[in-house]
């Protein structure tokens, strides 16, 4: 046999391989511009823990490389984060012992919300008709609301092991700070959608009416010198 009939035979193989891994997904990514891929399927596919797991991002990336426009940018990204979310849900439940599988897929997952939050704050999202700017408000915040349930229930499965309590604090935080850049549309719009998808607590939260932490840097009153300066007041007058 030459040397082209086997190259051939190989990169058939290969090929397949790739279909059968991520066709048909890659090819929904490509056709959607408006609607980003369900959950519901709840199958990641190849998960980071697979030495194949760089074919997919492979994948990601020629995909990727092909969306110029930032709403469907949007779109794409957001749904390579509904993947990466399922992908640790999956790992968390095939290894729930293996701290550095956990960790890694958390970091695909973090990786993925820092793109999708530069995408978002591109002001050519923001010259998007007023329709599709909702219909992706929409989009986001719902899948933000699934995905803070999931970092929920990571998070109670890890509740003794504080490293990975930690990560997921920190990434539920940017969770509601995705949905917090959504706000490209107006106030009473952004605020109904909140409402399908969030509770009366996280909808005040997002809409900045209440904080979710205290800034760091400023001062916790103490009850005594408080004390103090009111006796000092008054000796004055």
């Amino acid at each position: 046999m030459g040397k082209k009939p086997i190259f051939l035979l190989r990169f058939s193989a290969l090929a397949f391989v790739f279909l059968i891994a991520f066709g048909s997904t890659g090819v929904s990514y490509a056709q959607k511009t408006g609607q980003t891929q369900a959950n519901e399927t709840k199958n990641p596919g190849i998960l980071p823990i697979s030495p194949f797991y760089f074919l997919k991002e492979w994948r990601r990336d020629i995909i990727r490389s092909f969306t110029r426009n930032s709403l469907s940018q949007a779109v794409f990204e957001l749904g390579i984060l509904d993947e990466k979310i399922s992908e640790l849900k999956k790992v968390s439940e095939l290894r729930p012992d293996d701290m550095r599988a956990v960790e890694e897929a958390m970091r695909n997952y973090g990786d993925s919300q820092e793109r999708l939050k530069m995408i978002i704050q591109n002001a050519e999202i923001r010259a998007e008709e007023a329709k599709n700017r909702e219909k992706l408000v929409d989009e986001v915040l719902e899948k933000m609301a699934e995905h803070e349930r999931i970092m929920s229930d990571i998070s109670e499965s890890y509740k003794d092991n504080e490293d990975v309590r930690s990560a997921v604090e920190e990434t539920r935080e940017t969770i509601f700070g995705i949905v917090g850049m959504s706000k490209i549309i107006p106030e009473n719009a952004f605020e109904n959608i909140a409402r399908k998808y969030f509770t009366e607590e996280s909808v005040a939260v997002i809409i900045g009416e209440v904080p979710v932490l205290a800034p760091a840097s400023e001062p916790v009153a103490d009850p005594d010198s408080g004390m103090q300066e009111t006796d000092s007041a008054q000796t004055e007058q």
